[in-house]
């Protein structure tokens, strides 16, 4: 008999996935790429609201100090000192490139019969899958008895 599976929408891409029961360990994304994907996003978004408080303003000014000091003892005395340089005069009108439109997300095609192979190993699920989680409490139930009459 097949392994029974859980079938789930990736969290970030909304693709269909099933997961053997025997692979199963509360995944949320349909595969390494979407969560690697989520993790940059979330760091990014950290390191933004990192920014933006007075200890990581003060950490910043201390290393871009240091970093001065760095370069002015490296460089030359006849070095010429350019602290910011102007960006090229861009045509506009006719040669205005317009930025590509983003392409929506992948949408949920109902004709499309799902596959019935785990997306972790590959191995043939039963067509009875479960949307949700088994339940911890049912396997832990027996080790909680206590043994030989001691509490």
């Amino acid at each position: 008999m097949d392994p029974t599976a859980r079938f789930f929408l990736c969290a970030r891409c909304l693709t269909q996935v099933l997961v053997c029961q025997r692979c199963d360990r509360g995944q949320i994304y349909c595969g390494a790429h979407c969560a690697h994907q989520t993790r940059q996003q979330r760091q990014r978004e950290a390191n933004r609201r990192y920014a933006k408080t007075r200890n990581a303003r003060h950490k910043n000014a201390l290393r871009q100090q240091r970093y001065r000091q760095r370069q002015r003892a490296h460089s030359s005395p006849n070095e010429k000192k350019v602290t910011d340089q102007g960006s090229t005069p861009v045509a506009r009108g006719d040669n205005f490139v317009h930025e590509p439109i983003s392409q929506p997300k992948k949408r949920l095609d109902a004709q499309k019969p799902m596959s019935s192979l785990c997306v972790v190993c590959g191995s043939r699920c039963s067509a009875l899958v479960r949307h949700d989680f088994l339940s911890s409490h049912r396997h832990s139930r027996h080790r909680c008895q206590p043994k030989h009459g001691i509490p």
